[in-house]
């Protein structure tokens, strides 16, 4: 009976989800990858810049003092990295930090090379491509 009442709720959760979706939720990118030329247009408008915010110092700090308590010599790749945030984050405790930022967005990886001058950062679709190198650390922020 319980199997019946579980397969059942399953099924009703899956087509609400579904009606919710097919109604409005798409229309605000819900279930949907969202195209390289938006994210294009986000960072060459700044849309992503309060990144940089103290206000969002409180995430980023978090992160980077999950991967301070790691083995300084650990590998760490930066999924969806944008201009770099999270980078600026983890080379104040470790300024030779073994860091590769990846981002679909041509402009975003381009501000992050500007601002973090020499460091590690490749434009690529994480989707799309493979990297052959390894990493003790994937963050998808």
């Amino acid at each position: 009976m319980r199997n019946e009442v579980a397969l059942i709720y399953g099924r009703i959760k899956n087509k609400v989800r579904n009606m919710l979706y097919e109604l409005f939720l798409w229309k605000y990118g819900f279930g949907n990858r969202v195209s390289k030329v938006t994210w294009e247009k986000q960072f060459s408008s700044g849309s992503w810049a309060h990144l940089f915010n103290p206000q969002e110092s409180a995430h980023y700090t978090s992160i980077a003092r999950m991967v301070k308590n790691q083995d300084l010599s650990v590998k760490i790749l930066d999924v969806g990295c944008g201009q770099g945030v999270l980078y600026g984050y983890l080379q104040k405790d470790n300024q030779s930090i073994n860091y590769l930022g990846i981002d679909i967005s041509n402009e975003a990886i381009s501000q992050a090379k500007e601002k973090f001058k020499g460091k590690r950062f490749q434009n690529l679709d994480f989707e799309n491509n493979t990297i052959s190198e390894k990493f003790d650390i994937i963050i998808f922020n």
